[in-house]
């Protein structure tokens, strides 16, 4: 939250009322990211839960599936992302094994590759916005052309940043 994500959090020691609040955010689809601990975790029924981050390896194999069972269910896809170090990979290796899961070890992406696809997002998000205007609101838009040239020439260009931030983070 204090990076601008649209999070809640979920642990045992949450109220029922908070719990209730929190589920019923996500089922309106008015949240974008729940940190549950597994505990909290269990009896959630989100049906279009596309991912599952899991930052540890459990200590049995029928826990990962559990946990990572979260997504993907009644027939629909979804993908679980282990984030491990190396031991804990030697862990998940077996759990894979065991249970005949396909996994996929992906490297970390570089700050390049970050900075790459945060740039193409935020492209998609302006052109979406576009499109949605009406022809006077397109007309009314083109007045701000100066002044987005003049911040991206000038020293003010971290407003132009800012403005692209809020659009990425909104």
């Amino acid at each position: 939250n204090n990076s601008g994500y649209d999070a809640e959090s979920m642990s045992s020691d949450l109220s029922q009322v908070d719990r209730e609040r929190v589920m019923g955010k996500i089922k309106s689809g008015n949240l974008k990211f729940l940190v549950a601990t597994d505990v909290a975790s269990r009896g959630i029924d989100i049906s279009e839960l596309s991912h599952v981050f899991l930052y540890s390896v459990p200590d049995e194999s029928n826990l990962y599936l559990h946990r990572s069972g979260r997504t993907g269910r009644a027939g629909k896809t979804g993908k679980a992302i282990s984030l491990v170090n190396s031991i804990e990979e030697i862990e998940l290796r077996k759990i894979a094994t065991e249970h005949k899961l396909d996994m996929i070890q992906m490297p970390l992406p570089t700050e390049e590759e970050v900075s790459s696809r945060v740039s193409e997002r935020i492209t998609v998000i302006l052109e979406q916005k576009y499109h949605h205007l009406s022809n006077m609101e397109k007309e009314r838009m083109k007045r701000f052309i100066p002044l987005a040239r003049g911040l991206l020439t000038g020293e003010e260009d971290y407003l132009a940043g800012m403005l692209l931030y809020d659009t990425y983070m909104n």
